[in-house]
């Protein structure tokens, strides 16, 4: 392996390098859409127009998840590169929470319990 760091040499090459596994993910992901669609259709047109509405939604929900665990990992190297050890726990806190009240929001919102939970105190401070 190179010791070739990032911010040297091409720009090119280093944004695919940083970019190839968003890359990989999102064509694999469409894959695993195609594929699941493919046998659906052995199920039926009701089965396959389930499928075929649900893959925008969970194409977005991955890459908004993606993006905020991405996002909390930066700013957690950049913390820790610091050395600022209260900032990288107030990253993880709030990277966690995010993660965490977003994904049980759309859990609530899909089971239609989310009138059920009240949030009564901001849990993110700025």
């Amino acid at each position: 392996m190179s010791n070739k760091h990032l911010l040297e040499g091409s720009v090119t090459k280093s944004l695919l390098k940083i970019a190839l596994p968003v890359i990989i993910a999102n064509i694999l992901q469409s894959v695993y859409q195609l594929i699941d669609t493919f046998w659906v259709g052995r199920l039926g047109a009701k089965a396959v127009a389930s499928v075929s509405l649900s893959f925008p939604i969970m194409f977005f929900l991955t890459s908004f998840a993606m993006g905020i665990t991405m996002a909390g990992s930066i700013l957690i190297a950049q913390y820790n590169g610091k050395g600022n050890k209260e900032k990288v726990s107030l990253a993880t806190g709030q990277t966690s929470s995010i993660a965490f009240n977003s994904s049980s929001t759309t859990v609530l919102k899909a089971l239609n319990l989310s009138s059920t939970v009240t949030i009564k105190k901001p849990i993110i401070i700025a």
